[in-house]
């Protein structure tokens, strides 16, 4: 963390209003995007966001290594997402799902689509498609850790990414 984010967060802690207010506005515009692919709408990405924070500010005398600001508030915000969207999602059975023999894990055929048609394809996906993709591809989760968080077998997370692959492939280079 550069010395002033670790000043910042010294100030957060002694409960510095304007510090937190400055922390949020550092953080905010890039949570709020982490949050939007956890999500259909931007109001509801913005409550996570917000209830995120909550959680940021509550436990952050917590935080052991302030170097790891960044990764440690993407984790809290992902774990909020998670929480909110598991409360009112619906498991699809495995067998549903229809697998591509040509699956592909190389995320570089994305590379040359814009970051928010991007965010808009995934919002499209059913939900745990979407929360799998997401963990697994994006965030960098392993598929055991991905199960862990969606309470499923790390097998059906494959499968769910697999298939949000399809679906990705076909909005994104159908359209094209």
């Amino acid at each position: 963390m550069i010395p002033e984010e670790e000043q910042l967060v010294l100030a957060c802690r002694n409960h510095d209003q304007e510090a937190c207010r400055q922390l949020y506005d550092k953080f905010a515009p890039i949570m709020l995007g982490v949050c939007m692919r956890y999500t259909h709408d931007r109001d509801t990405a913005q409550d996570i966001l917000h209830d995120g924070f909550i959680k940021v500010f509550a436990n952050l005398k917590h935080l052991r290594t302030p170097e790891s600001l960044s990764t440690w508030i993407r984790s809290i915000m992902v774990n909020t997402a998670l929480d909110t969207i598991r409360k009112t999602i619906n498991t699809v059975s495995i067998d549903n799902l229809t697998i591509d023999p040509s699956y592909t894990t190389d995320m570089q055929e994305f590379d040359h689509i814009d970051t928010e048609t991007i965010v808009k394809a995934l919002q499209q996906l059913p939900a745990m498609q979407r929360f799998a993709f997401n963990l697994c591809e994006i965030e960098g989760y392993s598929e055991k850790d991905a199960a862990e968080y969606l309470r499923v077998q790390p097998s059906t997370v494959r499968a769910y990414c697999c298939r949000a692959r399809q679906i990705l492939q076909k909005q994104l280079f159908d359209n094209n």
